[in-house]
């Protein structure tokens, strides 16, 4: 949970809905899959930081002797954090009005955690490793590796040594992410290309190579902006030589709104899905009751109100 805090107390006095908080700790929460109660929620505390976006997270076990894993499961947790307030528009309440005009200036570290759900809640964490030297966000994975061990990420990176001409283009909207990145935990990879003095990136996708299963062999599809010329390209990179320039470019005669968290799905996905869908799944209903998980829960004791529902438990 990132430090920003709402107060019914400010609201009712017309001040702003959230507002930034210096001194507060940020905070992450291991919940249980189903059916754990409030109190099995493990919370982890740290510096004062604005979390960003997710890059990755995923489970590990610890090696035991005979080349075995021992039982205790731990949770890598890969995220960009900014050493301030990105949000500027909601300050802290001690600010005064009319002072707020622009952004603040930030750094954004690629961070790792590793959360242990057997400490202790409300234990205090540190990174167990910060990459300060690309200011990266909107990070992106081989979506194949979801969920398990990876090493290949790709990010909207932000470099201040190179120009930009402010003169032509004004303020950048969205963020001066004028350098498209890929990086590597294992530290063989780093690589970056540049915009160009009047170019910003958006958030970047994985397109995976068609029958390969090998981490990051693919493409990497991008939005660039020409915010000196009002429109935009659709541009293909090789996802392990992004430091080439794009493979392909498409060139659109107008400009796209700025975007996120979009995801490549094959066209082959889309007719199973479409086939399943006319078949054994059928057609999207409104739920008539709950998941059969949902009815196991009720049954041994567990959660009132689920789906809505008011059925008490037994």
């Amino acid at each position: 949970m990132t430090p920003l805090k709402c107060s019914p107390s400010l609201l009712a006095a017309s001040q702003n809905h959230w507002s930034w908080d210096p001194s507060e700790d940020q905070w992450y929460g291991v919940v249980p899959r189903r059916g754990g109660p409030p109190d099995s929620i493990k919370w982890f505390r740290s510096t004062n930081a604005f979390q960003g976006h997710t890059v990755s997270c995923y489970e590990t076990q610890t090696p035991c002797g005979g080349g075995g894993l021992s039982n205790t499961v731990k949770i890598v947790f890969d995220l960009t954090i900014a050493d301030g307030n990105v949000f500027f528009w909601w300050p802290p309440v001690d600010t005064p009005p009319g002072t707020v005009s622009t952004r603040n200036k930030l750094q954004n570290s690629t961070t790792r955690w590793v959360l242990d759900p057997a400490a202790q809640t409300n234990s205090w964490i540190d990174p167990v490793e910060e990459r300060r030297e690309f200011s990266g966000e909107f990070s992106r994975i081989d979506d194949r590796f979801t969920a398990v061990k990876y090493n290949h990420y790709w990010q909207a990176v932000i470099d201040g040594a190179k120009p930009y001409n402010a003169a032509k283009c004004g303020s950048p909207a969205g963020g001066l992410f004028n350098t498209l990145g890929h990086f590597t935990w294992d530290n063989t990879t780093t690589e970056t290309y540049w915009a160009g003095e009047c170019g910003t990136f958006q958030e970047p996708a994985f397109i995976p190579r068609a029958g390969s299963s090998e981490e990051g062999d693919g493409y990497i599809v991008v939005l660039l902006n020409h915010l000196d010329e009002l429109r935009n390209d659709v541009c293909i990179f090789d996802a392990r030589e992004i430091k080439k320039g794009p493979v392909a470019v498409v060139h659109l005669p107008f400009k796209l709104r700025l975007g996120l968290h979009g995801n490549f799905v094959a066209q082959s996905e889309i007719a199973e899905w479409k086939a399943r869908r006319e078949g054994e799944i059928g057609p999207v209903r409104a739920a008539t009751e709950p998941l059969p998980w949902q009815k196991e829960l009720e049954s041994v004791g567990g959660v009132a109100g689920v789906n809505g529902s008011s059925v008490p438990s037994n």
